[in-house]
């Protein structure tokens, strides 16, 4: 690859994005080479919306827009490098600056926390996102996200152990969610493969709040 599409080795946090060896400048290695796209750039995809015309028995046209991408959800990986109040600052600068954002953008926004400490953050600057916990760590799930996420994002593997299977079956609710493996489900769905999969693991516990 050439200097315009790989702009030379280094960790993320150590480059800058504009300039002669700036991030801008970073193409995908396969066919059609792909910039990494800008969180503006991304929220305007979702926001994107079809112009339809048609055509009435009048022959007059008609023009209406389709919301082409405002299904999609988007789940955003927090890393924990970043300064979270900067970045939620500026994310949320980055959000309220689209149209409708409140109705039709937030709703559709996750925040995947890896660290505990992101969440006061979050809270603060982006209280309008949903919230996940992103972690292979039942105890840490349980103490520190428990009241402040509305999913949890986790190998398959953790809930397998005592503790993963305690916090499936009897401390999440089953209308939380469950990102495992890459895949959301329910906590009622991960509660009954759990169960299926016979993992007793001798606890006699109640679930409480």
């Amino acid at each position: 690859m050439n200097n315009a599409e790989h702009p030379g080795p280094g960790h993320i946090k150590e480059r800058v994005w504009y300039g002669q060896n700036g991030m801008e400048h970073v193409r995908t290695i396969k066919e059609p080479k792909q910039p990494i796209p800008t969180l503006v750039e991304t929220l305007e995809l979702l926001m994107k919306v079809s112009h339809i015309f048609s055509a009435s028995l009048s022959l007059t046209l008609s023009h209406k827009n389709q919301p082409e991408n405002q299904h999609v959800k988007f789940n955003i990986d927090v890393k924990v490098q970043n300064d979270p109040d900067r970045l939620f600052s500026l994310m949320h600068k980055i959000i309220s600056a689209q149209p409708d954002w409140e109705t039709t953008l937030a709703p559709r926004i996750l925040l995947g926390l890896w660290h505990p400490r992101f969440l006061s953050f979050a809270k603060a600057n982006l209280p309008y996102c949903r919230r996940s916990y992103i972690g292979n760590s039942p105890y840490i799930a349980r103490k520190y996200f428990w009241n402040d996420v509305d999913a949890f994002s986790m190998a398959f593997a953790a809930l397998t152990t005592a503790d993963g299977y305690r916090l499936v079956v009897f401390f999440v609710p089953e209308e939380n969610e469950y990102c495992i493996d890459g895949f959301f489900s329910s906590g009622l769905e991960w509660n009954a493969r759990l169960r299926a999969r016979n993992f007793s693991c001798g606890l006699s516990m109640s679930r409480t709040t």
